[in-house]
């Protein structure tokens, strides 16, 4: 997370004030206008560091439930095997299963 001091805040609303000044006449409600425009810049940085977070962090290996269900149907489970990987291999051969036993025909009974 990038913490940013207080003299780049500053620095970043007066670059945005100056641009606004060139761009509006009167001096009425730039400083609203610049101090909203930080707003949303400071929630557009800390949005993108939760993604990011959350991209690095995000990575749980197996829960114990899924491995166990991934022995159960005869899978292997490797060492360091995350909690979406172990959820795609499952999907996939479960899916697997499904295409194959529906191309057995049924048994017919009297």
């Amino acid at each position: 997370m990038v913490k940013m001091e207080i003299n780049d805040y500053i620095t970043e609303f007066t670059e945005i004030l100056g641009h606004l000044t060139l761009r509006l006449k009167g001096t009425e409600g730039k400083v609203g206008v610049a101090t909203a425009i930080i707003q949303e810049i400071n929630k557009d940085r800390r949005v993108a560091e939760m993604k990011k977070e959350r991209e690095t962090s995000n990575n749980p290996v197996a829960t114990e439930d899924q491995k166990s269900y991934m022995r159960d149907l005869g899978l292997e489970v490797t060492e360091g095997l995350t909690k979406a990987e172990a959820s795609k291999i499952l999907y996939k051969a479960l899916a697997q299963r499904k295409n194959e036993s529906s191309q057995i025909p049924a048994i017919k009974t009297k």
